[in-house]
């Protein structure tokens, strides 16, 4: 006698023989040794010799299909099949290609009456039928069949018949309303696997793939989860119900005789060995040799799940160790991917046994250490995101860099791993390296920082950022320090004094309101007293004076940058905030007190008074034109003079005389009197409206009549027709009675007179014409004139008549509102003390409205 197949459920053992036994074993004791990450044969025998387990015999019955109750069945046989269902205490039977049902607890054979099945090929039911009817799926020659089995009494019912055009389904395998099937010719030569859809009708038939030749004698289909199967075609092949491959197939060896899904792991025999899979990674985990396989199925009690295998005389156990321990091992052995894949498969076994609350602890505790492996092997992008799905306490790692925790923090390092950690990074010499580390956790405590972990621990967050971007030197510090409002004071002064950043120690003194501590702590950058690279320079100083609104540091230290550079610490008062509130002490005085002894930077605040901040007060405009031109001679007196600059200081002198209409006039021409800056000069006299000497200097001393023209020109804009004649004819007057031993410009004296835009009074004009000047040649000038003279008189004659008409017109309208009538009644209310006039004084509005006076 030799087994032939078995099935198992809890602590019940099921075998069948080869000579029509059925035998069911109790197995009290499985208990195993534990292993790592692979599976293990733990005990090696089935006669209950208590070597490594024990299973008692509770039944056993032998089925003589010749006697009467089970007419037409012949001969002792194989028992080929035996499929226990729990739920109602049933278990299916095939012998000899007859199938019965015996009770699962004594083995009684159950009486189908007619409905007894023969010349069974294969045979499986629906696993996700959990009470009667039980549906059954029966491969038979030709055909599939679909049978519901029912209690009270025990009967099947034929559902559906499925045809199959010359082909035997050798092995099924059945999900919901999809069956998978291994299709063989009778004469076991070629050989299909298909998908056959029962929902339809007729059934839709899905060709999968052809039977590889050497399989043919012994292929195999298999439920696995969630609607999917798998099948050998010397590979293991993974199917949905839809035809559609989610899984990636897995090498084995050929000859695979059959195999058990066990997720996540795959258990398979051929003749000689069992080999075990994962379905993680496709890999092969373990093989052991194993002869003359003849049954393999898995024993489930509670959480503890064994895999059985039979041979001709002995039933063995696989033993899986749990899915904890070996996620463990896996960890130790650093198979860090692997082991992260298995530990979400237990997370899902566990919220299906256990809380949600206990799954996502136990997923968190392994995230944990899977980021600091990553973080031991140099992974650090990996690290960081698994340390953050972990929600690793912010402290453990912030304790890898000596010195970042608090002082006074009573945490204490938990991990080993860190400790590990920490151990390489204090032997670490290669600086590369430990900025990369930083750099690591810089990115790790920033993203941990919002996370429900790091809840009430943003100090000690912050102050660890801020002292490993000290460390790195990195750019992004001065911006870390202006964002971050949490950062411990004592330990930001004093791991940014130790590092020596210098420059971002002022910025963070700046940020906690110590701003002379941070503006001395950037002079002695300047000064040379400390070092740092980082520091933008004293253009940066100035910029934060200007904006400072400390008006007490701003003069303290403004006198400081003054000695090291006018005209850049000059920007501390022009480049003031537009809506800064003025104060006494950094008033315009002040200001200009404090610059009296720096000329150039007093002269680029009085430009900004005068043009910018548009100042009106005669003095500034006028020490502003005695700077410039002062600034002038002075450049003048050089040896070697540049000519340039010369140049653009005069035009700048120039523009501001003729833009500027407050300054006075009178000290800046006593300044310019010896020199020879007569277009200067003409404008300040201009400006004193001494239009002859200006006029007379343009002419005779700068030698420019075009100026001279073009100075009546600018100063007769905007002017009433007397001032415009006067000033024309004051240029005449230059021409013809000219001064200090000049001659006389007739020529120029007849152009101007024939110009058709000057107007100069004829009476003046002609007094001084000289005498010998014939009619014909003023013929030009004076018909001009006599045409202007008439063209003014008639226009000034209508311009009287008409307002002498607007002024009748007013007076009309004025008459006619006058003798309106008012009417006072009785009743009649004042529109605004709302009282009866009566007899009382009133006042009437144009609009009708009468009120008391």
């Amino acid at each position: 006698m030799s087994i032939d197949s078995m099935d198992a459920f809890d602590n019940q053992l099921y075998i069948g023989t080869n000579e029509g036994m059925l035998l069911l074993y109790k197995i009290e004791d499985m208990k195993g040794r534990s292993t790592t990450n692979q599976v293990q044969l733990d005990f090696t025998t089935n006669r209950g010799d208590g070597r490594q387990f024990k299973a008692q015999l509770l039944h056993k019955n032998y089925f003589d299909l010749q006697q009467p109750k089970q007419k037409g069945a012949s001969g002792r046989g194989h028992v080929t099949y035996i499929k226990v269902s729990p739920q109602i205490n049933r278990a299916f039977v095939v012998i000899e290609g007859n199938l019965i049902v015996v009770h699962s607890q004594n083995l009684e054979l159950r009486d189908l009456g007619q409905s007894m099945i023969k010349n069974v090929l294969s045979f499986c039911i629906n696993e996700q039928s959990f009470q009667t009817p039980l549906e059954i799926c029966i491969g038979l020659r030709n055909q599939i069949s679909l049978y519901n089995f029912s209690l009270h009494p025990d009967q099947l019912q034929n559902t559906r018949d499925i045809a199959l055009k010359n082909e035997n389904p050798q092995s099924i395998a059945l999900d919901a309303m999809t069956i998978c099937a291994a299709l063989v010719s009778p004469d076991m030569k070629t050989g299909r696997y298909s998908l056959i859809q029962t929902r339809h009708n007729p059934a839709q038939i899905q060709e999968l793939c052809n039977i590889p030749k050497d399989e043919v004698s012994h292929p195999f289909v298999k439920r696995a989860r969630n609607g999917n199967f798998f099948f050998n075609v010397g590979i293991c092949q993974f199917t949905s119900t839809v035809g559609e491959s989610k899984h990636v197939p897995i090498l084995w060896e050929k000859n695979i005789k059959t195999s058990i899904f066990l997720f996540p792991y795959l258990v398979s025999a051929n003749s000689s060995q069992v080999f075990i899979h994962s379905m993680l990674n496709q890999q092969e985990k373990q093989d052991f040799k194993f002869k003359d396989h003849r049954a393999i199925c898995t024993s489930t009690r509670g959480d503890d799940i064994r895999v059985l295998l039979a041979s001709e005389k002995a039933v063995y156990c696989l033993k899986s160790t749990g899915l904890q321990y070996q996620v463990e091992y896996l960890l130790d052995s650093r198979q860090v991917d692997e082991a992260l894949q298995l530990a979400k498969v237990e997370h899902a076994f566990l919220k299906s046994r256990s809380t949600q609350a206990t799954a996502d602890s136990y997923l968190v505790k392994v995230k944990q250490r899977v980021g600091l492996l990553y973080l031991q092997g140099g992974d650090y992008q990996a690290a960081c995101q698994q340390l953050l799905d972990g929600q690793m306490d912010p402290r453990e790692i912030i304790s890898l860099i000596p010195g970042l925790l608090l002082k006074g923090s009573s945490y204490e390092m938990v991990h080993k791993d860190c400790e590990i950690v920490r151990g390489r990074m204090d032997q670490e010499t290669d600086q590369d390296l430990i900025n990369k580390f930083k750099n690591f956790m810089i990115t790790y405590l920033d993203a941990v920082r919002t996370e429900p972990v790091a809840f009430n621990l943003k100090e000690e967050i912050d102050t660890a950022v801020l002292g490993l971007l000290a460390q790195v030197h990195s750019k992004d510090l001065i911006p870390f320090i202006e964002t971050r409002t949490t950062v411990n004071y004592e330990a930001g002064v004093s791991v940014l004094t130790k590092e020596s950043c210098f420059y971002a120690l002022g910025i963070f003194y700046s940020f906690n309101r110590e701003t002379q501590k941070a503006i001395e702590t950037w002079i002695s950058i300047e000064n040379g007293v400390t070092q740092d690279s980082s520091f933008p320079g004293f253009s940066f100083l100035m910029e934060y004076l200007s904006n400072l609104g400390y008006h007490e540091l701003v003069m303290k230290y403004a006198k400081w940058a003054l000695d090291c550079d006018q005209l850049k610490a000059v920007c501390i008062f022009t480049k003031r905030p537009p809506d800064e509130v003025q104060s006494e002490i950094i008033s315009f005085e002040n200001v200009l007190h404090l610059l009296s002894d720096y000329p150039f930077a007093k002269k680029v605040y009085l430009s900004h008074l005068v043009t910018e901040r548009n100042i009106t007060e005669a003095r500034h405009h006028t020490d502003y034109a005695l700077l410039l031109l002062r600034e002038l001679l002075t450049m003048k007196k050089q040896r070697k003079p540049d000519e340039t600059l010369i140049e653009n200081t005069r035009k700048e002198f120039n523009d501001f005389l003729i833009f500027s209409n407050y300054y006075d006039p009178i000290p800046v021409q006593s300044e310019l009197t010896h020199t020879e800056y007569y277009p200067e000069m003409s404008i300040l006299y201009g400006r004193m409206d001494q239009h002859e000497k200006a006029l007379e200097i343009l002419v005779y001393k700068f030698g420019d009549n075009n100026k001279a023209l073009q100075y009546c020109i600018d100063h007769s804009k905007g002017r009433n027709r007397n001032i415009r004649q006067d000033i024309y004819g004051k240029l005449l007057k230059v021409y013809l009675d000219p001064k200090d031993g000049h001659k006389p410009l007739f020529e120029e004296a007849l152009l101007l007179l024939n110009n058709s835009n000057v107007d100069i009074n004829p009476r003046v004009a002609l007094q001084l014409l000289p005498d010998e000047w014939s009619i014909k040649k003023l013929g030009l000038y004076l018909q001009r004139s006599l045409r202007r003279h008439n063209h003014y008189y008639r226009t000034t004659a209508i311009e009287h008549n008409l307002a002498k008409w607007e002024h009748i017109r007013v007076k009309r309208q004025i008459i006619d509102e006058d003798c309106k009538r008012a009417y006072i009644t009785e009743n009649l209310e004042c529109q605004l003390c709302k009282q009866y006039i009566h007899d009382s004084a009133f006042v009437r509005y144009p609009n009708g409205v009468l009120i008391h006076m």
